[in-house]
């Protein structure tokens, strides 16, 4: 099976009157590179470098490569240029877009990217052990067997591993990943308080 390595445009970002391309994975998205730069410090100080003479250009355009996943860049780059993708709080929205948001929001330096998905998580998910209980359990919920199953499999999810995996990495600023099996640890550990 041959993988194809020519990249291709992301139709809903790419903008006829784009200035600069993004490219992530295999994607090219067009867009305009001021609003880029008065989001994100870190674009903004990229930018900010004369382009060489001889330097790579698509229609035109000067092009910067990225690490990150074309998905999370896709996320990230339409929060940024539609102001409907990603609404604040109590809106409904993914978990993909909050953790892309999340990720990069913190990576470039889009503070308000950041904030909006802290709050969509910290609102869907209890921050603190007194809140989860007085919100989702009572005491019969761990004694009861037939409960047990319930409880365990909502304590003990991936989305919520996933959850403190992105927050733990967010508040140690490494910009890393925390091990999923790192995230899945707590909850456990707070089932094992309350077990008879």
């Amino acid at each position: 099976m041959q993988v194809e390595n020519t990249p291709h445009r992301a139709p809903e970002l790419w903008f006829e009157d784009g200035n600069l391309v993004i490219q992530a994975e295999n994607s090219h998205f067009r867009v305009h590179r001021g609003i880029l730069a008065a989001c994100s410090p870190v674009f903004q100080d990229m930018l900010s470098f004369p382009q060489p003479p001889d330097s790579e250009l698509v229609e035109g355009c000067p092009i910067v490569r990225l690490q990150d996943s074309a998905e999370e860049v896709a996320v990230f780059l339409k929060a940024l240029f539609k102001p409907n993708y990603f609404m604040p709080f109590p809106a409904q929205t993914e978990y993909a877009i909050i953790r892309g948001c999340l990720r990069l929001g913190n990576k470039y330096g889009v503070v308000h990217l950041r904030i909006r998905a802290l709050v969509h998580f910290s609102s869907r998910y209890r921050t603190s052990l007194a809140d989860w209980d007085a919100a989702r359990y009572s005491p019969t919920d761990y004694t009861d067997p037939g409960k047990i199953p319930r409880v365990l499999s909502e304590i003990v999810s991936w989305p919520i591993s996933l959850l403190v995996a992105d927050i733990i990495s967010v508040v140690r600023g490494s910009g890393g990943t925390v091990a999923p099996s790192d995230g899945v640890l707590l909850p456990v550990r707070r089932l094992g308080k309350h077990t008879p």
